[in-house]
């Protein structure tokens, strides 16, 4: 089980590299049956979104993996709903918590835990569902970071020009 955690809300500003990221990710392990994509940045959805969502689900269909979706906002399951989503991936590919989704892969897949290379479980996980890694992916361009990254010190300098604390 692959777990990916958006650093980022998912909109159309994104979607379409974080989709791409997530693909790129998952052709890096062809031997894992299933992703958990945590939501829990997406506070709401767009149109653009839902679609490269329902992309997502499709070609990893095709490569023979399941998606399951967790910490779903109840905004967002009504745009998944909306767009046919929710009814395409199941009510059984929908949790709260990472802990639940990682449990529902294994149990569908008939996966067990192997311990002896397992990381140590994260405040997420529990002792029962602990193992895979959590891995981050940046929906932002290396340009975006760069000038976020100006943008950050240029704001440390005026901060520290008026004398206040940063």
């Amino acid at each position: 089980v692959l777990i990916l955690r958006l650093n980022e809300s998912l909109f159309w500003v994104n979607a379409t590299r974080a989709h791409d990221r997530i693909l790129a990710l998952v052709d890096q392990q062809p031997d894992r049956k299933a992703i958990v994509l945590d939501l829990e940045s997406s506070d709401q959805l767009d149109v653009t979104s839902a679609d490269h969502l329902g992309l997502l689900l499709d070609q990893l269909h095709d490569r023979g993996v399941d998606l399951y979706l967790v910490h779903v906002r109840l905004a967002v399951r009504s745009v998944l709903r909306r767009a046919g989503i929710r009814e395409r991936i199941g009510e059984d590919h929908l949790w709260h918590s990472i802990s639940q989704g990682v449990r529902a892969a294994r149990d569908q897949h008939g996966l067990r835990l192997v311990t002896a290379d397992a990381p140590e479980p994260s405040a997420e996980l529990d002792a029962e569902g602990s193992g895979p890694e959590v891995i981050l992916v940046s929906t932002t361009s290396e340009r975006d970071e760069a000038d976020r990254t100006e943008a950050d010190r240029d704001e440390a300098d005026r901060t520290e020009a008026e004398g206040d604390e940063p």
